[in-house]
């Protein structure tokens, strides 16, 4: 993956090199059993976390159907289900019984009811990652969402940040 990571097209607004890396440590060390991305682009973030964990994972993306699918990485391909094309609230409307994620990543726009879905469909204990953690960028105020929503739901939860722009947060049942 090393290599995918580095052959990759560097794309304006792809995720970068080095949150990629973060992305597969991650997935490597936790192990997810089920991955939700919501903000897909190219796939570059979705390959990273197919290379680094050995489950299926589910994305979406409103805008584009942008995704790469070079042959030699197939292997990790066959483990993405891809939604383009697909706004995260017909997502959820359109597979009510698609729960069970322990690993959420989101690398765009969450509104409230993108939230309270989230904390819908996970398992009582998940891991949330978000792109573009910047103060006054979307990121930050996606985290604050996910936060408030935690509190509400009397979760308990872990915050920190790794690669370039990337909060990392683990949620518990309290």
């Amino acid at each position: 993956m090393s290599q995918l990571i580095k052959e990759w097209p560097d794309l304006t607004k792809s995720t970068s090199n080095e949150d990629c890396y973060f992305l597969k440590k991650i997935c490597e060390e936790y192990k997810p059993k089920k991955i939700l991305e919501i903000g897909t682009f190219v796939g570059k973030s979705a390959y990273a976390m197919a290379s680094g964990s050995d489950c299926m994972i589910y994305t979406i993306d409103r805008d584009k159907d942008k995704f790469l699918k070079p042959d030699k990485y197939k292997y990790l391909a066959d483990r993405i289900i891809r939604h383009p094309f697909m706004d995260s609230i017909d997502f959820w409307k359109n597979y009510p019984d698609l729960d069970g994620f322990d690993f959420v990543f989101v690398d765009g726009w969450l509104r409230q009811k993108d939230v309270e879905n989230i904390f819908d469909k996970t398992l009582d204990n998940f891991w949330f990652m978000c792109h573009d953690y910047r103060i006054n960028d979307k990121g930050e105020e996606v985290v604050n969402r996910m936060l408030k929503e935690s509190m509400k739901r009397d979760y308990d939860f872990d915050i920190s940040e790794g690669g370039e722009c990337t909060a990392l947060l683990k949620f518990g049942k309290a």
